[in-house]
């Protein structure tokens, strides 16, 4: 009798193993493919240019898709937004591949806010680098992993203020302009730059002050 309970007991212990195993690793599916997307862009990145800019875009445009995803379950402390286009990606290394060819010199307003976009991409794939190490680190509540959460928080807030000033050629231009006339009169008056950069509400009032004239 007992000879055949620690038998029945055995199957279920197998049996419930087996399908905790399943349900943790369809919660990590998302990262899963993150990490296996990683593992591709590394190889491509070894080859080299000779395995070609596309297939490299491409995958990284994967990798955003997965980012979005996660982002939108596991991202309780921002807004769990997943409507982040890659044209932002391009339009930031299009910004900051111009700076380095020192064919346009942007403010230093418009190169940070593309230095954030790919940054932030970038720290993603880091911690991939790492959960591809050991995934069993991985809460399979996604929300319960700090690390996880900074890297999306950061890529939301980035990606999220970006793109409303990087969005097209107008709002980088537009952008580009104000940021200088800001830092002209910042140079300029010792009062309004240090109004600016201690956030100081009376700046509301300098601002359009200051466009007008």
């Amino acid at each position: 009798m007992v000879a055949r309970f620690d038998e029945l007991w055995t199957i279920y212990e197998h049996k419930y193993v087996y399908e905790l195993m399943v349900i943790e690793n369809d919660a990590r599916r998302f990262i899963i493919e993150s990490i296996n997307l990683e593992v591709a862009l590394m190889m491509l990145a070894k080859k080299g240019k000779s395995s070609g800019q596309g297939e490299f875009d491409k995958k990284r445009e994967e990798m955003l898709g997965y980012i979005c995803q996660i982002n939108s379950v596991a991202n309780v402390e921002g807004k769990g937004r997943d409507d982040f286009k890659w044209a932002l990606m391009q339009t930031a290394e299009n910004i900051l591949r111009v700076e380095t060819d020192m064919s346009k010199d942007y403010s230093s307003a418009v190169s940070d806010l593309a230095c954030k976009v790919r940054t932030s991409f970038n720290a993603y794939r880091v911690l991939m680098q790492k959960y591809q190490k050991n995934i069993e680190i991985v809460d399979p509540q996604l929300k319960n992993n700090p690390e996880l959460i900074q890297v999306l928080t950061l890529f939301e807030e980035s990606w999220g203020l970006a793109g409303n000033q990087l969005g097209s050629t107008e709002c980088i231009e537009q952008l580009d302009a104000f940021s200088r006339l800001i830092c002209k009169t910042g140079y300029e008056h010792k009062e309004f730059k240090e109004q600016v950069e201690c956030r100081d509400a009376s700046i509301f009032m300098s601002i359009p002050s200051l466009l007008v004239y």
